[in-house]
């Protein structure tokens, strides 16, 4: 007993709160944009948030910032009203190989800024999808279907030149876009977000200027009768933004984990004196129609 009591002693011994005196950081502002060809430009601000802040959220969204765009050095389009904090410049008419300069500003907080060329897309060459029932039940009266779906498709990586390359899958319905979980036992598809995207990326670091095919799958269920409508994209995409998703994904993953002990990541940016990402990117689709 009295060893016992000693073991105690000495854990609870080891046992000391620090207190650190961090410094204040000051605001900046966030954002998170995308300006592709055939859409222009969309922007969401909001800003930063101390550590130690009692705002109830990390989000502020901007509400009173204004979105200046140069092409060429030239002013093309100015940006005030907004939707919660999202900008929108359908007006602009991006192409690829195209340069912009976005220049952001809020009341109170420092002006930021972000520079993107719009990648040249790369084109699918061949496509194929095949389609196998996975399981049927009845939901009521109702029969549901599992189906699985995979999909081959292949590139022509340029060659001599750096390409980062992107995927998503999506479901329209009802004049909406719904994206679907992707997978794939590809290794070089190293980049998966999965939180409301659901998107794969890579680069062609492993197979530059050559032909490359790749597989992957996806799964819907839907009840019998249902049109499926589905869309896939292939986006070329900047090295920023596949410098932003990579860290983006290693930080979610050890967020999402039960690990005590943990390296930080630092997310990638391309936003001077602020945060977050403006991404460019132009895209090549196909797309089928799935009778369940």
């Amino acid at each position: 007993m009295l060893l016992l009591i000693g073991i105690l002693v000495i854990i609870n011994s080891c046992e000391r709160i620090i207190l650190i005196d961090l410094p204040y950081k000051k605001n900046l502002i966030v954002v998170n944009g995308i300006i592709t060809p055939g859409y222009g430009a969309w922007v969401n601000l909001s800003s930063s948030v101390d550590i130690r802040a009692n705002e109830a959220s990390s989000y502020i969204p901007l509400t009173d910032a204004g979105l200046s765009i140069y092409k060429d050095g030239d002013l093309i389009s100015e940006v005030y009203d907004n939707d919660e904090g999202n900008y929108y410049a359908p007006d602009i008419n991006p192409e690829p190989g195209d340069e912009y300069e976005f220049v952001f500003s809020s009341p109170g907080l420092e002006e930021a800024s972000a520079n993107v060329i719009i990648p040249e897309p790369v084109m699918i060459i061949d496509f194929d999808t095949t389609s196998s029932i996975k399981r049927q039940f009845y939901n009521g009266d109702i029969l549901n279907t599992e189906t699985g779906f995979l999909i081959s498709f292949s590139i022509e990586d340029p060659p001599e030149e750096s390409n980062y390359y992107m995927i998503g899958i999506y479901n329209y319905d009802n004049g909406q876009q719904y994206p679907l979980a992707v997978e794939t036992e590809d290794l070089l598809m190293n980049v998966y977000i999965s939180d409301g995207l659901n998107v794969l990326a890579w680069s062609d670091e492993s197979f530059d200027g050559t032909i490359r095919e790749f597989n992957i799958g996806f799964s819907m269920q839907q009840a019998t009768g249902y049109q499926a409508s589905i869309a896939f994209v292939l986006y070329s995409i900047t090295e920023d933004y596949y410098k932003y998703m990579k860290s983006y994904s290693r930080n979610y993953t050890i967020l999402n984990e039960d690990a005590i002990l943990y390296e930080g990541v630092q997310v990638h940016s391309n936003i001077n004196n602020g945060y977050g990402i403006l991404a460019g990117f132009s895209s090549d689709s196909r797309s089928f129609q799935y009778m369940f």
